[in-house]
């Protein structure tokens, strides 16, 4: 996966063989005061997640996915296979209220170049 991102934050990439877990920060210092952001994956239930009533359907990286603002979190679900239940799921996940913007570039710029298995 690669994605652009304001040139004033930094991502750790805490990722191992497996599984993706990027943070990203308004700082060189990496301490949760920091976090802005994150990016990482996991599997979820596509109908527990559509039970979300202030969803809104998206594509990011021409996976389907939904996203999810609250004032406080701007965050989106992206489905990257097409099971219903333990379906592959990027989160990309972002403080709304100073950082939206740093999310939609993400979101916007995301290329996934390989799904692990």
């Amino acid at each position: 996966m690669k994605f652009q991102y304001p040139s004033d934050l930094v991502v750790m990439d805490n990722s191992n063989s497996t599984h993706c877990k990027l943070e990203i920060y308004n700082s060189s210092s990496t301490n949760i005061e920091n976090l802005v952001g994150e990016v990482f994956y996991c599997k979820s239930n596509r109908t527990d997640l559509s039970s979300f009533t202030k969803r809104k359907s998206i594509t990011i990286a021409d996976k389907s996915g939904i996203k999810i603002e609250d004032g406080l979190q701007v965050c989106s679900y992206v489905f990257l296979t097409s099971e219903y239940t333990d379906v592959k799921t990027m989160i990309v996940n972002f403080d709304a209220q100073k950082y939206r913007d740093a999310y939609q570039n993400v979101a916007d710029s995301m290329v996934i170049k390989k799904i692990s298995s």
